[in-house]
């Protein structure tokens, strides 16, 4: 799982299409406690991933961004994965699929900006890109464009995701599910049973803003 961050976020391989046509899944659970995580994906102008992720019912435990007394002052996009989108690569056979995972840890940011997006399992979620069966127990605090599974979903679908993480905001789009959802993307069958907590416009129990 490192190797996919580091692949990502500007290591060797590293290209905007990264992991196009390729296909990951886990074999058990993954333990990333104790260190600050890098996503998957962290930029949305060169370092994003393109590929299929397929968790296999499994759990990374631990994800750890920030910390109370520091919060992540530099990722704009930030969760398991930070950005991800579709790209076909050059077979037109590309997917981009993240699904049947679990997410455990908490994401501690300070990064103030429009698009800034925070998730439990995915930061920033761009067209065409697919967030299904996933459930996050990640605790979210930051400001704007919070949500437990998907902070931002700008053109991507997310069915069948939970939360049972704490959300807390002191921006805009807070919700237990997706903090953002904007016009022709998708949230459906999804449920939140984690607190939200927001102290500006746009806080939901599954989305902040629709």
């Amino acid at each position: 799982l490192g190797g996919l961050s580091m692949g990502a976020d500007g290591g060797i391989g590293s290209t905007y299409n990264f992991m196009a046509e390729k296909f990951i899944k886990l074999s058990n659970d993954i333990d990333i406690s104790g260190k600050q995580w890098i996503p998957i994906g962290i930029d949305g102008s060169r370092n994003v991933f393109s590929g299929n992720f397929d968790g296999a019912g499994y759990t990374v435990k631990g994800l750890t961004i920030g910390s109370f007394e520091f919060p992540n002052q530099e990722l704009e996009y930030a969760g398991l994965f930070g950005y991800v989108i579709y790209n076909p690569g050059d077979l037109g056979l590309g997917r981009n699929v993240i699904e049947n995972l679990h997410v455990s840890g908490a994401i501690y940011s300070a990064v103030n900006t429009m698009y800034g997006s925070v998730g439990g399992v995915v930061g920033y979620a761009a067209s065409k890109s697919y967030v299904l069966d996933c459930h996050s127990s990640v605790n979210v605090s930051g400001v704007n464009n919070l949500g437990g599974v998907v902070g931002s979903n700008d053109g991507g679908t997310v069915q069948r995701c939970y939360n049972t993480g704490s959300i807390r905001s002191t921006g805009y789009c807070a919700g237990g599910v997706v903090g953002r959802n904007t016009i022709g993307s998708a949230v459906q069958y999804c449920y939140n049973t984690g607190s939200v907590r927001g102290t500006e416009q746009y806080v939901g129990g599954v989305v902040g803003y629709n």
